[in-house]
Order: C-alpha cells, then sequence, then structure tokens
C-alpha cells in the first residue's frame, strides 16, 4: 500500500473510530481497555505502523532534551525491559539529526522496526 493510500485510510478509520468513541460515552461506555481493544481501533494502529516503515522523514538537529542512543542500544534497553511503552517514546535519529518518525518498545519487541536510522531520541514522560 503505497504512503497515499494508507493516509486516505487511516483519515478514514479515525473518522469511525471517533464515532465509535462517542457511541461508547452514549452508551455509558468509558472503559479505556475496552476503547483500545476495539477492532477497529487495532485496525487504525496497525495502519500507522504500517506508515511509520514507509514514511519520509523530515529530519531537524537533535535537541538536548530527549537521550540520544545508538539504535542497537536502544534495542538492547527494550528487549532487556528497560523502555515500555508507558516510559515513553523515541524518535528515529542519525548521529546528527533527529526525524519526525516516532518509534516506540513495542515497535522493537514485535520486530517492526525501520532499520535504515543508526540511532533513536529517547524521551521519557
Amino acid at each position: 500500500m503505497s504512503i497515499e493510500e494508507l493516509d486516505k485510510k487511516i483519515e478514514e478509520l479515525e473518522k469511525e473510530v471517533d464515532k465509535i468513541q462517542e457511541k461508547s460515552y452514549e452508551m455509558g461506555i468509558s472503559g479505556y481497555d475496552w476503547f483500545r481493544n476495539h477492532p477497529k481501533t487495532k485496525e487504525l494502529e496497525k495502519l500507522e505502523d504500517q506508515r511509520r516503515l514507509i514514511v519520509k522523514p523530515t529530519m531537524e538537529p537533535l535537541d538536548k532534551i530527549g537521550h540520544h542512543m545508538t539504535l542497537q542500544e536502544f534495542i538492547e534497553c527494550c528487549k532487556d525491559g528497560g523502555f515500555i511503552d508507558y516510559d515513553g517514546f523515541g524518535y528515529y535519529a542519525t548521529a546528527t539529526e533527529q526525524s519526525d518518525i516516532v518509534v516506540y518498545p513495542s515497535d522493537i519487541m514485535s520486530g517492526n522496526y525501520r532499520k535504515d536510522f543508526t540511532h533513536v531520541m529517547w524521551y521519557n514522560r
């Protein structure tokens, strides 16, 4: 699927998911777990994951806020349990710049991460 096709499908699903969330509130269903586990929410997450794997990055200089590390260091931290999605998020990076593409520890654990970057800029919550 092309990036344009993914963007279109994501936009359509976002509208559906918004309606589902509104309807759930009207019905008195307010559980976060229920919403996160809804099939449409899961489908949207998968498409967003696919998009992050193919989108062309916009690069900018590294900031002084995040923790800059090699991709291999990030992978090891994730596999050792040092980082989980709840802890924060990262952006793919190079030795001198960071991208606008988010990477989560769960991406590493599932094996669905980009290998065309050498570093990650990590941000704790």
